[in-house]
């Protein structure tokens, strides 16, 4: 039977928002969007920007607002027609900024701003950080409802702190599902080396919601780092890591008046989910000045675009470096505002109020083979062709989907290795969740027998909950409980644990012919005997039913940022 939990995340989201809060930690630099620096070791502009965004992103959409559409039952292949009735939206609410860490370290953070070129030198760099000293507060928005704040902190080292230079991205997120609220919070701390090549140190993650808490330590030398990982105040869990090329430039503000329209810049940042360097490309698509409290600044417009995952986010920055805006297609946006405003009128992301409403009823969605469906999406946004899945433009915006559960294309150069390596969340070689992929996989030499043993196991093995949000796949195995975000991600380390490579799929699923919306959801793609293939774990599909509409891969949830998708039957 199908029915709709009471607490959904956006982990899809969420896991793009740490792909995008790496990702807006970086905006203002002049490869803004992602990564570390690593065709120029010390090249690089604002990383705070990049990190506001993104943290706010992640957290946001992959943690937290994935999953509507769940299953119960012994094996979750009978779906109920029958929904509930769907509570209201929750009411806007006040929250305290002290949720937030201290990042003062004892004294009063000053309001020194000070902005960059887009490639700062070498003394350019030591006499912004010698001297800039800042606090910005932001309004957290997703398709016009303020759904959360957020806050940036950047300072030099106070006394009794390590040499260094800190940018600190704190961000508190609301989520929610039939009435249920979750509160996902995520607190990020870079350091940095004071003296040339600027290399990050270390940072620190928090993230904390409903389900737990989990804290993650990077710490980095020339040769390569290490990764500290603590779940909920259990044992520490140590990885070694490759180096990082990340500096300091790439998290400094940009001066409109040091840059001009035209100019293109690249960096590298590290990516905590993945554990290396991405490459970010930013351009200077606009200059203009506006009226800020009576004053003409300068403003410049920056757009940055990740090639690993063909993000695109838009950045405001004002005279002195100051971050006005960050945006994601039509529906997130992060806007400067006091501390009080900031945390006022907080509303949330409802997976079920956010979702696409059709006007016709589709039938069981578990009997569905075929399907074909008209998408309109935002002008920037086109969806991906996937196993069940062929995409033909049908206008601007306007996408024609045919849906099919069958088997997908050939694996490209380059998948397979990818997809059968861990990352942060895709622990798959935990100790753990190597074990249990063993035992499984002896069981079934087969792909396709290997993969249906694996459906089944994490079925049977993961009760529905929505009021978890794991971090880790070992995470979920130790808990056995979840909504679609966590059957997904523990089916995909157990999966390349067994050899399998496999990935993380997110977009939108039908509900029922009662509720008659496509709700938000997360599943998953396997290589079965070469070819990719859809399968949901949370319904216990080893073949994905013909209503999946698969609009992100891993972290990529770029679609969630758009808020007019429109899905029309059988045009």
């Amino acid at each position: 039977m199908r029915e709709f939990p009471a607490s959904g995340k956006p982990r899809i989201l969420a896991q793009t928002l740490a792909g995008a809060d790496l990702w807006l930690s970086k905006l203002p630099e002049c490869a803004v969007l992602a990564s570390v620096e690593s065709t120029r070791p010390a090249r690089g502009l604002a990383r705070k920007y990049k990190v506001v965004g993104a943290v706010a992103l992640g957290v946001l959409f992959l943690g937290g607002l994935t999953c509507v559409a769940t299953r119960s039952g012994p094996a979750g292949r009978v779906y109920d027609d029958e929904l509930p009735q769907v509570a209201p939206r929750p009411q806007a609410i006040t929250m305290s900024p002290e949720l937030l860490p201290d990042r003062s370290a004892g004294k009063p953070i000053e309001s020194k701003f000070a902005g960059a070129s887009l490639d700062p030198t070498g003394p350019e760099i030591a006499a912004l950080i010698d001297k800039v000293e800042s606090e910005e507060w932001f309004g957290v928005y997703v398709n016009g409802e303020k759904v959360g704040f957020s806050r940036i902190v950047s300072r030099p080292a106070r006394p009794g702190e390590p040499p260094s230079y800190l940018i600190a991205l704190d961000e508190v997120v609301r989520s929610s599902i039939d009435g249920l609220v979750d509160v996902h919070q995520n607190d990020r701390a870079w350091r940095y080396a004071t003296t040339e090549p600027y290399r990050l140190l270390s940072l620190e993650t928090r993230e904390s919601s409903g389900g737990g808490v989990i804290l993650r330590r990077f710490d980095f030398n020339p040769e390569g780092g290490v990764l500290e990982t603590t779940v909920d105040n259990g044992p520490a869990e140590r990885k070694s890591l490759g180096p990082t090329q990340e500096t300091v430039a790439s998290s400094l503000g940009v001066e409109p008046d040091l840059v001009s329209v035209g100019a293109r810049s690249s960096s590298l940042s590290f990516d905590e989910v993945l554990l290396k360097d991405l490459e970010w490309q930013t351009t200077v698509t606009r200059k203009f000045t506006r009226s800020l409290l009576g004053v003409e600044v300068p403003v410049a417009v920056l757009e940055s675009y990740a090639p690993h995952d063909q993000s695109k986010y838009s950045a405001e920055t004002a005279h002195l470096g100051r971050l006005l805006s960050v945006s994601m297609g039509e529906g997130f946006v992060m806007k400067a505002e006091p501390k009080q405003q900031a945390t006022e009128g907080i509303g949330s992301m409802d997976a079920i109020h956010d979702g696409v409403a059709i006007d016709q009823p589709l039938g069981d969605p578990a009997k569905i083979r075929n399907l074909s469906l008209l998408l309109t999406t935002g002008q920037d946004f086109a969806p991906p062709d996937g196993p069940n899945q062929r995409v033909t433009p049908a206008g601007p915006g306007r996408y024609r989907l045919e849906l099919s559960a069958v088997p997908g294309a050939e694996a490209q150069p380059g998948e397979r290795e990818e997809y059968l390596a861990p990352s942060a969340a895709i622990d798959s070689d935990h100790p753990t969740i190597r074990q249990a992929a063993q035992q499984l996989a002896e069981k079934a030499p087969a792909d396709q027998a290997r993969v249906l043993a694996l459906v089944d196991y994490v079925a049977e093995t993961v009760q529905d909950s929505y009021e978890s949000n794991l971090g880790t796949a070992s995470q979920v195995l130790e808990r056995k409980s979840g909504d679609c975000s966590e059957h997904t991600l523990l089916f995909v380390a157990l999966a390349r644990a067994a050899g399998l490579p496999a990935r993380e799929i997110s977009g939108l699923v039908y509900a029922s012919d009662q509720e008659r919306h496509f709700v938000w959801h997360a599943w998953a793609e396997v290589l079965v005997d070469g070819r990719w293939v859809a399968v949901d774990p949370t319904f216990g599909e080893a073949q994905a039913n013909a209503t999946h509409i698969k609009l992100g891969t891993e972290r990529d949830a770029r679609w969630v940022a758009y808020s007019k998708l429109k899905i029309e039957v059988g045009k």
